[in-house]
């Protein structure tokens, strides 16, 4: 194998991990003023989901980074008891 392919997989390999690394986390969750209405989950059902009896939000995914922040921003934005809490982790 080529050493200059080699060396140009692991700096790839390196600067892959490196950004995961650095990427902000946030944390999300639902209050109990959740009203149920599904709009959260119409608009990011990739983390919004309801609960067994469709009475209250749910996230799948407590902990998200900046490539998940926008969608779960909007389902934020669209929640009309603001019950959705996005807040960065320190």
């Amino acid at each position: 194998m080529d050493n200059n392919f080699f060396i140009f997989l692991t700096e790839n390999f390196i600067n892959l991990n490196l950004r995961k690394i650095n990427m902000t986390k946030y944390k999300v969750h639902v209050t109990d003023e959740c009203i149920g209405c599904n709009a959260c989950v119409a608009a990011c059902e990739e983390n919004f989901y309801m609960n067994d009896d469709n009475t209250k939000a749910k996230v799948k995914k407590e902990v998200i980074d900046d490539k998940e922040l926008a969608k779960n921003e909007e389902a934020k934005d669209i929640c009309p008891v603001e019950a959705i809490k996005i807040e960065k982790k320190s």
